[in-house]
C-alpha cells in the first residue's frame, strides 16, 4: 500500500474548495477565495509552505472576524 499527501483547501463561508495533490495548487486555489475585498490579508506562499511544515496547517486569508481559507494535509491510502 502507498500513502499519498494531499492538501485540502477549506473556505470558512463555502466549506470545500478542493483537494489537491501539489501544495502550489492548494495555495493558487486559497488566494482565489473572497479574493480582492478590503481588508484581507493574503499570506506568502513561503509563509505558507513554513507552517504547514510546523502545524499541519496554514490559514491563507484571513479577514479578522469574517472570512478564512485554510490549507491542511492529510495521508491518502491508495
Amino acid at each position: 500500500m502507498m500513502n499519498k499527501k494531499v492538501y485540502i483547501v477549506n473556505g470558512s463561508e463555502d466549506g470545500l474548495i478542493g483537494i489537491y495533490t501539489n501544495i502550489k495548487r492548494a495555495y493558487e486555489a486559497s488566494m482565489c477565495y473572497k479574493h480582492g475585498e478590503e481588508g484581507e490579508a493574503v499570506k506568502s506562499y513561503a509563509t505558507c509552505c513554513k507552517e504547514m511544515r510546523e502545524m499541519g496547517w496554514c490559514e491563507v486569508v484571513d479577514k479578522p472576524m469574517q472570512y478564512t481559507c485554510t490549507i491542511s494535509w492529510r495521508w491518502l491510502n491508495q
